[in-house]
C-alpha cells in the first residue's frame, strides 16, 4: 500500500516514469496495474495537452502578426493623408463615416475634405475663410441651415435663435483695396 500511495503521489506530481515490476494476481498487483495503465493515458493526454497549447501558441503569434501588419500599414497611410490633406473638416464625433465630399475625384491638397460620421452631435464650425462652396458642401452633407449674404468668402459669422448667419466677400476685391491703400 505505501508503494501504490508513492505511485499516485507521483503521478500528482506529474511524474509519469513508474517502475512496476510486480506482476503477481493479487489484489494489490492488480491495482497497481491499473494505476500503471492510468498513468499511461495521464501521461500521453499530457503530452497531447502540451502539443495543443504549443499550436495555439504559435497560432496567436500568427494571427497577431497577420493582424499587426495590415494595421500598421493603415496607419501610416492615415498618417502620409493627414500630411498631405490637412484641411480636413470632420463633421460630428460619431465613430463610422457616414458621408465625404468630394467623392470619386483627385483632392488637391489646398481643397477641403468633409467627412461626416454618424454623430447626432454636430458643432458649427468656425467658417471664417471658407469659400462659399466649402460652406454649400457643409450645409449639403449636415442639412443645417445657413444663411449667406454675398459672395467669396466668409468674413463674419453670427448665431441668432439657432441660425446661423454668414457674411461673404471676395478675397480679391479686399486685396486690391488694401495695396490700393499703401
Amino acid at each position: 500500500i505505501n508503494q501504490i500511495t508513492q505511485y499516485i503521489n507521483q503521478i500528482k506530481n506529474r511524474k509519469y516514469d513508474l517502475d512496476i515490476n510486480e506482476n503477481s494476481e493479487d489484489e494489490l498487483s492488480n491495482l497497481k496495474n491499473e494505476l500503471y495503465k492510468i498513468t499511461v493515458m495521464l501521461k500521453e493526454e499530457s503530452e497531447i495537452s502540451k502539443k495543443d497549447k504549443d499550436n495555439l501558441k504559435m497560432s496567436v503569434e500568427d494571427i497577431s502578426h497577420q493582424l499587426k501588419t495590415p494595421l500598421t500599414s493603415i496607419t501610416i497611410m492615415l498618417d502620409n493623408l493627414k500630411d498631405k490633406f490637412k484641411d480636413r473638416v470632420v463633421i460630428g464625433d460619431g465613430d463610422k463615416i457616414v458621408d465625404t465630399y468630394p467623392k470619386n475625384k483627385v483632392v488637391s491638397k489646398d481643397e477641403k475634405i468633409f467627412i461626416l460620421t454618424n454623430s447626432k452631435n454636430i458643432e458649427i464650425p468656425d467658417f471664417i475663410g471658407y469659400s462659399k462652396r466649402e460652406v454649400d458642401t457643409y450645409k449639403k452633407l449636415t442639412g443645417i441651415d445657413i444663411t449667406l449674404e454675398g459672395n467669396g468668402y466668409v468674413y463674419e459669422q453670427n448665431k441668432e435663435d439657432d441660425k446661423i448667419y454668414l457674411k461673404l466677400k471676395d478675397r480679391y476685391v479686399e486685396q486690391k483695396k488694401n495695396n490700393e491703400d499703401t
